[in-house]
């Protein structure tokens, strides 16, 4: 997940007016220097209709930057080819031209970092619990062949689950 910033939002679409693809975004989940999170539901579908996604798309000044196109292409390229119950999986992308983004589940939690933020220091059993799910994944990313680049606590998912 991108690091959410309290920066000026220029480049980042207004939620619930914007079309990406065959989405629309809802409401915004974080914002990145490189790169926005929106809640999303498939376009056509009704307003009532719970946002159960989360498409990540790379940010207007970054939208033809050929390192940041190869990050997110990347990024496709594992999240479709690891499965693995404790990394999230892409379900579609559009990467050629712009807009450039990924569609992915949209989870329920809040990450590692504003846990410790919020609660302090995790109990031991608690906190063994975390970091053997994060290198079970982390195995399964090697396993397949690659490495996570951006391992940290703002970049891990703390669900109920």
């Amino acid at each position: 997940m991108a690091k959410a910033i309290v920066s000026p939002t220029s480049g980042i679409p207004r939620a619930n007016r914007i079309r990406v693809g065959g989405w629309v975004l809802v409401s915004p989940i974080a914002i990145g220097p490189i790169t926005a999170i929106y809640r999303a539901r498939p376009a056509g579908a009704d307003d009532d209709r719970p946002a159960m996604y989360a498409v990540k798309i790379l940010r207007d000044a970054w939208m033809h930057d050929q390192r940041a196109v190869e990050l997110l292409h990347r990024e496709a390229t594992v999240g479709r080819r690891v499965s693995h119950p404790h990394l999230v999986p892409v379900l579609a992308s559009q990467l050629d031209t712009p807009p450039r983004y990924l569609v992915m589940p949209c989870l329920q939690g809040t990450t590692l970092e504003s846990q410790l933020r919020t609660h302090g220091p995790f109990d031991v059993p608690t906190a063994l619990w975390i970091v053997r799910q994060a290198a079970e994944a982390l195995d399964a990313l090697f396993t397949a062949g690659y490495v996570h680049s951006d391992l940290k606590p703002e970049n891990i998912l703390v669900t109920e689950e």
